[in-house]
């Protein structure tokens, strides 16, 4: 049990500031290599993170998750799951 009424706005503040921190030491998906995409990502082999690179190289910097799911989806085997695992990782 809280001792008191302070306690628990305090446990509050503690993890949504330990939830952005976490944040702030994610690798860009804009900075990341197809080795480190392909090592990091299970689900994501030689192929698919050379297609993601690629994508990155010829058409810019993925501008926000929204904008890497749309180019990312055109290309076949780069499913939701995958996305999904990609989001958590990296910062866009």
């Amino acid at each position: 049990m809280l001792k008191n009424k302070i306690e628990f706005p305090i446990l509050i503040c503690i993890f949504v500031m330990t939830l952005g921190i976490s944040s702030l030491f994610r690798t860009s998906i804009n900075e990341v290599d197809a080795n480190t995409l392909a090592k990091d990502i299970s689900g994501i082999g030689e192929v698919k993170s050379a297609i993601i690179i690629k994508e990155r190289d010829l058409n810019g910097k993925y501008t926000n998750f929204k904008d890497f799911v749309d180019r990312t989806k055109k290309y076949g085997g780069i499913g939701e799951v995958v996305i999904n695992r990609v989001n958590k990782k990296y910062k866009f």
